[in-house]
């Protein structure tokens, strides 16, 4: 099995007379953001759980779907989450969309009114569109996994 990141310490000079740190997933966090996989699960959970759009998913509900997630980083990736959704300055793929997901559907548990029959479609667009985005990113781990 090959890490991703097999020393973060890389010698500067070919004598290796000085060291500086070079962290990799610096550049990959600052495209993808943080808890990239945590993320994905918990985004997972959320369509799973609530695919009928029938009330608000609990922490502890994504934490009895998926135990080998922790509340910290389930709390830790909602929060990201919504971060990202309301982002202008860093490139998130379909931040719109993370919006729409978690207002959208979801207004009812942040005390809002619901939305119109025209809007909760959007909504409903922006959780498939998700879904999409998920799939594609466990399939490129499952490729990646094989090599």
């Amino acid at each position: 099995m090959r890490l991703a990141f097999p020393s973060p310490i890389q010698p500067v000079q070919a004598d290796g007379s000085r060291y500086v740190r070079q962290y990799k997933s610096v550049r990959y966090h600052a495209l993808k953001g943080r808890f990239p996989r945590t993320k994905a699960l918990v985004v997972l959970a959320l369509q799973q759980l609530n695919h009928r759009h029938q009330g608000p998913v609990t922490i502890g509900a994504i934490l009895k779907h998926n135990t080998t997630l922790n509340r910290t980083s389930v709390h830790r990736a909602l929060v990201d989450l919504h971060y990202e959704a309301h982002l202008v300055w860093l490139p998130v793929p379909n931040a719109e969309h993370i919006t729409s997901y978690l207002l959208g559907t979801n207004r009812a548990m942040v005390g809002l009114p619901p939305l119109g029959p025209a809007e909760q479609r959007e909504a409903v667009a922006a959780e498939r569109t998700l879904k999409l985005m998920l799939d594609d990113h466990i399939a490129k781990a499952a490729l990646k996994r094989r090599r």
